[in-house]
């Protein structure tokens, strides 16, 4: 199983010395975004292992379940919280709010660990400034078993309030996306989203990922075969890498006692050339963005170099294949580039989850080897030997038999690169020993600026390591790491970035054009007022290319060109303003007022009831604005006739509008007139037993003897006894008890039942 990175318990622990400066891009930090990949198996355990040089204190926490703990980590010790299930996510193309953060006083290392019996993985988590805007995905196709369908699937975690992420699939998702499709989702802080392949068969590796602002990317599988149809399964878990760390060349080192490790290499740019170097390596590649090639090296290493910078990862297979004896599950881990060797490494090899042997595998340059030590021994004091790569043999490797628990790693020298991993019954993890994340594509050259303004030019690189060399386009060339500079004429200038690596005794170089422009004015407007409910679009114009920020009331801030505000309210009202930047000049700011002027609020009152017949009503308004009542009518006071729905609209003088609107509803209290005597002799008067009444809704009535005997029943008022049995015999003059239901409104406008009951005296 993979730990990339940790395991302790279940747990790998990693701690880092930084040999340059502690502010350069690692991961180390003080604030870290995570969430978890579904896994396998329902109520998997998912813990955080924090780590520190130094004493600290610090947060965990699920915001949006007002989930916290707090913590302190001695040095070089470990914190391990175990994290709610609400952090797992579930399901595809769901943007839920399940992202945990982790904040602490110190820069500390942390990590994640996901596991349920045998199917375990472990992540090391990022931190924020080592994230970037741009990313690929590297992963594994899907298993399929009797029990389930298990894909390939990756996450995104929002660290920023309104992020738009743009996605461009390399298959089919859970979610009804297609291969190629393009995909656009905004998130905000703390927000998540996971997308799964569509079957077992479709592979999300080559899928791009790209926001407006820094984003954290995990990848992995619910439950996968290294290769397909090899032997034993895992869950795999892998923060991705930024696009902008990526490196150029890697040291591919088998795991000890494995017949045979697999790799991806996937490219960022088109027309990336691929070589390498080593016994029975495979043939030189051309790949273009976004595309990967998998293959295997039988127990071999090797060095592989690329024109423009590439994404390496290193999988264990399962099976027959892994480790001693046929122990071992799959796992993925990362490799970091050469470009990236940190001096000193702290790492734990861990016996939990069945695990048996224990390795470290390390690399460095040839000339450190002398230097280097593990547990304050040199290496090769320890009895290990190196083996050599490389066009010179300009790096080695070694691989280490080690005991479980924590290993210092220094190198005395340019740097180290560590990746510990172990065997053990359907057990295996492997993860690399952190790392410097330098943004060596993504090297801060400016756009340019204004006349006249000074430009900071810095290259973010520790000057130990690399020397570098600015070529300001104006025939200027500046040699140290940060300075100011003022170009003193408009124009265009390209700007050359030279970086040596003194370690690698490699150089490399990036350049830009950048633009010295006169600082302006642009266009902004509405000043304006507007009713509160409405739209209104801030518009800005400034040069083709511009980019732009908004500030207003509120803490409102955009960076779109013409934000809209949505249904306002008073407290959108106030000032408004923009800049526009062009190749890194600002404008002069240009205010815009927004008022916002309130709607009238008629209240013509709670709906009602009436009745017509008793008494009429009236409804009413009083107000200084324009009224218009649903009949065109213009009064203040409307006479009601009839039950309906009625509405009444208030203008102001600034044409904004209120409407309310009031149900009245006809409910006349119903009566009831029932006689005590009829005579049906057929003389025309008084032939019938009939009731009289008015607003009644439903009527029953039925007529008995004193025994009993049911002579009549009706559930019509307009229809009588006319004194018949109920066979049709002639009834006998007498008494006769009725029974009367009747339904209908009350005076107080509720709908009742109201039983009667009486006597009723037959006469011939």
């Amino acid at each position: 199983m993979v730990f990339d990175r940790i395991k302790i318990g279940g747990l790998l622990l990693i701690g880092l010395i930084l040999s340059f400066r502690i502010s350069a891009q690692s991961n180390e930090g003080t604030r870290f975004w995570f969430a978890f990949l579904q896994h396998r198996d329902q109520n998997n355990s998912k813990k955080c292992i924090i780590t520190s040089k130094s004493n600290t204190t610090g947060t965990i926490e699920i915001p949006s379940i007002n989930w916290r703990r707090n913590f302190s980590v001695n040095a070089n010790s470990v914190f391990i919280a175990d994290i709610p299930d609400e952090s797992e996510l579930i399901g595809s193309e769901r943007i839920t709010q399940q992202a945990v953060l982790v904040t602490t006083e110190k820069p500390s290392s942390v990590y994640i660990h996901q596991y349920f019996t045998f199917r375990a993985d472990a992540a090391l988590v990022l931190p924020l400034e080592s994230l970037g805007n741009n990313y690929y995905i590297m992963t594994y196709r899907g298993y399929q078993n009797i029990d389930g369908h298990y894909p390939s699937e990756f996450l995104i975690v929002g660290t920023e309030d309104g992020t738009t992420v743009q996605l461009n699939y390399s298959c089919n998702t859970a979610g009804g996306k297609k291969k190629g499709e393009k995909h656009s989702i905004a998130l905000n802080r703390g927000e998540t989203i996971q997308i799964q392949a569509a079957t077992v068969s479709d592979d999300l590796t080559g899928s791009l990922v790209q926001a407006n602002k820094s984003i954290a990317v995990f990848s992995g599988n619910r439950w996968t075969q290294i290769p397909n149809g090899n032997g034993n399964r895992d869950n795999l878990l892998e923060q991705m890498y930024p696009v902008e760390v990526w490196g150029k060349q890697f040291v591919a080192v088998p795991t000890k006692f494995t017949t045979v490790d697999r790799y991806r290499i996937l490219a960022s740019d088109d027309n990336t050339s691929i070589q390498f170097y080593g016994n029975n390596v495979p043939g030189n590649l051309l790949l273009n963005k976004g595309q990967w090639k998998e293959f295997e090296l039988r127990a071999n290493p090797a060095l592989i170099q690329s024109s423009k910078p590439i994404m390496v990862a290193q999988f264990l297979v399962g099976g027959n294949s892994n480790g001693l004896n046929g122990l071992g599950d799959p796992s993925m881990v990362l490799l970091n580039s050469v470009e990236q060797m940190r001096d000193t490494v702290t790492i734990y090899n861990s016996p939990f989850e069945n695990i048996e042997r224990q390795f470290i595998n390390l690399i460095c340059l040839t000339k450190d080897t002398g230097n280097l030590r593990i547990d304050g021994k040199g290496i090769l004091q320890s009895g290990n030997q190196f083996q050599f790569i490389g066009l010179k043999n300009e790096y080695a490797f070694s691989q280490l038999s080690v005991n479980q628990g924590p290993h210092i790693i220094s190198s005395g020298g340019c740097g180290v690169i560590a990746i510990a991993y172990g065997y053990g019954s359907a057990e295996s993890y492997a993860y690399g020993g952190g790392a410097n994340f330098y943004k060596f594509n993504n090297l801060p050259i400016t756009d340019g600026t204004c006349l006249g303004d000074s430009l900071e030019f810095n290259s973010g690189l520790p000057s130990s390591r690399f020397k570098v060399s600015w070529e300001l386009g104006d025939g200027k060339i500046f040699n140290s790491h940060s300075f100011k500079y003022s170009y003193d004429k408009l124009g265009s200038y390209r700007v050359k970035l030279i970086i040596h690596d003194v370690c690698n005794n490699k150089v490399d170089s990036s350049e830009k054009l950048i633009q010295i422009t006169l600082r302006e004015n642009l266009i902004a407007y509405p000043d304006t007022l507007i009713c509160e409910g409405s739209d209104v679009q801030l518009m800005a114009f400034d040069k083709s290319g511009s980019q732009y920020n908004w500030s207003g009331p509120n803490n409102f801030h955009s960076d779109q060109q013409n934000p809209t505000l949505s249904s306002v309210t008073k407290n959108h009202e106030g000032q408004y303003t923009v800049v526009g930047t062009y190749a890194g000049c600002a404008t002069y700011p240009r205010n815009i007022e927004i008022l916002i002027s309130e709607n009238p609020k008629p209240n013509l009152g709670q709906d009602t009831f009436f009745c017509p017949a008793l008494e009429p009503i009236e409804i009413s308004t009083k107000t200084n604005d324009k009224i218009i009542w649903d009949d065109g009518t213009f009064n203040e006071t409307r006479p009601i006739d009839r039950e309906g729905l009625y509405f009444v609209k208030l203008i102001n003088e600034n044409n904004c509008t209120g409407v309310d609107s009031i149900r009245i509803l006809e409910k006349c209290p119903f009566s009831v007139f029932v006689p005590n005597v009829f005579s049906p002799n057929g003389d025309g008067i008084n032939d019938y037993f009939v009731t009289s009444g008015m607003y009644i809704e439903s009527f029953r009535m039925e007529i008995y003897t004193r025994w009993g005997e049911k002579m009549f029943f009706t559930t019509d008022q307009s229809i009588g006894w006319n004194g018949h049995s109920a066979n049709g015999k002639l009834a006998l003059p007498g008494t006769y008890i009725y029974f009367i239901t009747v339904e209908g409104y009350n005076s107080n406008g509720q709908f009742v039942k109201q039983n009667f009951h009486g006597d009723v005296t037959l006469v011939r």
